[in-house]
């Protein structure tokens, strides 16, 4: 866990909602950030100060795609807006890294009724170990513009039902699957998901381990472990375990959800 100044280089908006920021860092180790992992980000005023203004409140949460060499790059709303030459100070890296099962060929991408910018940051890496990756978008998360996509990022959409087409088909092949949900209640909407996915499913084969997984999104007060505001607990024998240590990915077939 490291505190760094960053400066904004570059902006991009990628769609109506959403924008991609280029960042340089004073330290070049965090360049080695891998998807997964993110940082709790806070503006820095003109003078090079700390903003005090409480605005956010906490820090906010940004996804980073895997860094390139003096550049990272993470995804967020255009609100607030930024522009190149900001300083921010991150805190992070947050998480662990996604773990992906050995020699994985299919992966399938759900975003149920919220942004699928934690899923989006693994794309590029997906796609240069040529794994065949499709992307659900459910519900709210229809409004994502996908046009910035890898072309080979096979998108679908559908309702909140957790309908769509080909969902048969794409749920029996992938080797695993990765979900995010709205904020307002993580574990209820992993549930909900869970019981829904399960509907294609024989009820005698239900996910196994390590398949589906549940990136967790709630806000993070301080990212180190230290305020127990993000723990989960597991089904087996009641283990609590820390998001921003253990997350951002949990099996969900071992949360009590």
């Amino acid at each position: 866990m490291k505190d760094t100044r960053a400066r904004i280089e570059r902006l991009r908006r990628i769609n109506a909602h959403f924008q991609q920021l280029d960042l340089t860092l004073e330290d070049e180790s965090l360049y080695k950030v891998k998807p997964g992992q993110s940082f709790l980000a806070r503006p820095i005023d003109s003078g090079g100060e700390l903003s005090l203004s409480w605005h956010p409140y906490l820090r906010e949460r940004w996804w980073a795609y895997a860094g390139a060499q003096g550049r990272l790059t993470v995804e967020l709303p255009t609100n607030p807006s930024y522009h190149p030459g900001d300083l921010v100070t991150l805190l992070g890296p947050i998480g662990e890294p996604y773990k992906y099962v050995p020699n994985i060929h299919s992966i399938l991408l759900i975003a149920y009724d919220a942004p699928p910018i934690p899923l989006a940051v693994m794309i590029p890496s997906l796609i240069r170990n040529q794994v065949n990756t499709t992307l659900v978008l459910l519900g709210q998360a229809q409004r994502y513009d996908t046009a910035q996509l890898d072309p080979l990022v096979e998108v679908h959409r559908g309702d909140r039902d957790l309908a769509w087409e080909g969902a048969l088909h794409d749920l029996s092949q992938a080797h695993q699957i990765f979900a995010v949900v709205p904020q307002d209640d993580e574990l209820l909407r992993f549930r909900e998901l869970v019981e829904g996915l399960q509907r294609y499913r024989d009820a005698q084969f239900p996910f196994g381990p390590r398949t589906l997984f549940g990136v967790m999104q709630a806000p993070l007060p301080c990212g180190v472990g230290a305020c127990d505001a993000c723990l989960v607990r597991l089904k087996e024998n009641g283990e609590l375990k820390r998001a921003c240590l253990a997350g951002p990915a949990f099996d969900l077939t071992t949360l009590k959800l």
